[in-house]
């Protein structure tokens, strides 16, 4: 435990000699949460729907018309040509699709035919989801009860026509926030990880100076000086998440969707796991010039496949199974769980899952640094 201790001040020592590296990890991820702020933050802003007729019916009509009613909705007509453009010029928020049969489907009282379309995913569908399953469904019950066109039809104008006596209230749309903290946490991963790499850095500069070997051919173990970098790592990236969601918090306001020892929880459970990940990665070169190659191949990329940059539901479907197997998506999916109402009882599963992975990153360290017994000049 002595041993221990002497390793974690050293490494501290070092680390404050970062020339300003410590405060801007510390920092950064703040800029994550501006960025988010202003691309998220506007108050309840219009959701932008472009509809696709291809039914060309009354009813899809009617359906337009509905929409068109809706408060924090700007919906127009477009062609099948212009929805993809559309979508990637970001002019359009959600796309929905009606296909040849939509009505006929409708007035047999199984309602098909109809797509919604987004770069968004939940964050634009669900909202729009919600009332058209209702409008639709009050639709598909009318013909359900009815026999015939004429009386359908008879029904129907009388529920179109109807005055109806209701009273309006305004809820908060919580939407916003959950989509900020998403982003948010998703560049506070990019971080963490960059961090974690960056400390564990040391290792291979004390690798050159001769002095990890030094450390451990006197009575330390090749474990001892893993598990004091471990601990340094921990304390750092801990600091780095509570200050980061703290700021959220009080200064930003925002709402994470769940509370906030969930979020801490898994944050720091992640911490565990990119200080293993680190430490396995730089048990694979031999110097500081081969480290920044490699980080790039490794970190950004995942990243990117896990959807901390993008939500993961724009990517192909082949490129979502492949990210089950980063850590950074049960991450993130784990956070968009939590905001849906589960609760740990059913999310157990993900926070085993993480610990699994940061568990095999440190014993892939732990053998690497045990088995080098290299003491070669490096390059």
């Amino acid at each position: 435990m002595k041993e221990t201790g002497w390793i974690i001040k050293n490494i501290i020592k070092s680390l404050l000699n970062m020339k300003g590296g410590l405060l801007l990890y510390l920092f950064i991820p703040l800029a994550g949460i501006i960025l988010s702020t202003v691309i998220h933050g506007s108050d309840n802003p219009d959701i932008r729907i472009g509809v696709v007729d291809e039914d060309k019916s009354g009813l899809t009509k009617d359906t337009f018309s509905f929409l068109k009613g809706l408060e924090n909705m700007n919906v127009e007509k477009i062609s099948i040509k212009q929805q993809e453009e559309s979508l990637t010029a970001g002019e359009k928020d959600l796309i929905i699709i009606f296909n040849s049969g939509f009505e006929e489907s409708v007035k047999r009282g199984k309602p098909e035919g109809i797509e919604l379309v987004s770069l968004k995913g939940e964050e634009a569908t669900a909202f729009v989801k919600s009332y058209l399953a209702s409008y639709i469904d009050n639709v598909a019950s009318i013909a359900h009860g009815t026999e015939g066109d004429e009386e359908f039809q008879l029904v129907y104008n009388r529920y179109q026509n109807s005055e109806v006596s209701v009273t309006a209230g305004t809820l908060e749309n919580t939407s916003q926030y959950k989509q900020m903290t998403y982003s948010s946490i998703g560049f506070l991963i990019v971080i963490m990880l960059s961090f974690a790499m960056s400390l564990s850095l040391l290792i291979l500069k004390e690798k050159e100076t001769r002095t990890y070997y030094r450390i451990t051919a006197a009575p330390i173990t090749a474990r001892q000086y893993v598990a004091a970098n471990i601990i340094v790592n921990m304390i750092v990236m801990s600091v780095q998440v509570i200050l980061t969601l703290t700021v959220m918090k009080v200064v930003f306001h925002i709402d994470y969707g769940l509370a906030s020892w969930q979020l801490f929880s898994l944050m720091f459970l992640f911490s565990f796991v990119s200080v293993g990940l680190s430490l396995a990665l730089i048990s694979f070169v031999n110097s500081t010039s081969a480290a920044p190659a490699l980080q790039n191949a490794v970190l950004i990329p995942t990243c990117m496949l896990s959807g901390c940059f993008w939500p993961i539901e724009v990517m192909p479907d082949s490129i979502q199974k492949l990210a089950d197997f980063l850590p950074q998506k049960w991450v993130l999916e784990t956070i968009t769980k939590f905001q849906e109402g589960k609760g740990l009882e059913d999310l157990y599963m993900n926070f085993i899952v993480l610990f699994s992975f940061g568990i095999a990153f440190f014993l892939i360290a732990i053998y690497k640094f045990s088995r080098n017994k290299s003491v070669r000049t490096f390059v």
